[in-house]
């Protein structure tokens, strides 16, 4: 049986998304259990996520290479942070993070339709979000305004503020092999090269 594939997020948002994850997608063994196991570090500063990694691997040990983090990029490229430091020092665990650029609200937009997720990058250029990215306070307050605009739903973050289905991630997927777009996202090509790969599969039985 295949092992479960441990990610360490940063936060509620990920862990959300994963928990999602599960029951959309799974082995193509379908003998095999889940495949994510979300491990929230409560935060993507280094020293969080660290603690969280050596607390999973603690109790995983045999699953080392099983075990993932996935962080947003904005953190470890702002200088003057100590994660920047460790992002430029070839630190052993930056090396086997997924990072998401800028954030994971930026990966939400990639799961939508080319026009609304260049709306949203449109959004981000106009605010220099791709060289000095934009701190929570502000991005947080625009990407309401975008989800407002062109879902008309009541978000708050680490909400997913639309219905995950096999288009959404079919178009995530064009969207991420396209280049069109500026936003990238390790975690986002790690899925679907596992999709493509056919390690896992959709569950027809939930999507249905």
């Amino acid at each position: 049986m295949k092992s479960p594939i441990m990610i360490v997020c940063e936060g509620s948002s990920e862990e959300n998304y994963l928990i999602q994850l599960n029951r959309i997608f799974r082995y193509t063994d379908s003998g095999c259990g889940v495949v994510f196991i979300a491990c929230n570090a409560h935060g993507g500063k280094y020293s969080f996520v660290r603690k969280k990694y050596n607390e999973t691997l603690a109790r995983n040990k045999k699953q080392k290479d099983s075990i993932k983090i996935w962080v947003d990029k904005d953190l470890y490229i702002r200088k003057g942070t100590e994660e920047n430091l460790k992002y430029n020092s070839g630190d052993y665990l930056i090396s086997k993070c997924f990072f998401s650029l800028m954030n994971f609200e930026d990966y939400l937009a990639l799961h939508c339709l080319p026009e609304i997720a260049k709306d949203w990058q449109n959004t981000c250029d106009s605010n220099n979000h791709f060289v000095d990215p934009m701190h929570s306070s502000k991005y947080e307050e625009l990407f309401v305004k975008f989800i407002n605009k062109n879902f008309n739903v009541d978000y708050k973050k680490g909400d997913v503020p639309f219905a995950l289905t096999r288009d959404v991630f079919l178009q995530l997927f064009e969207n991420l092999k396209s280049g069109q777009f500026k936003f990238k996202n390790d975690f986002g090509m790690f899925l679907m090269n596992l999709y493509y790969d056919k390690v896992i599969e959709f569950n027809d039985s939930f999507l249905e």
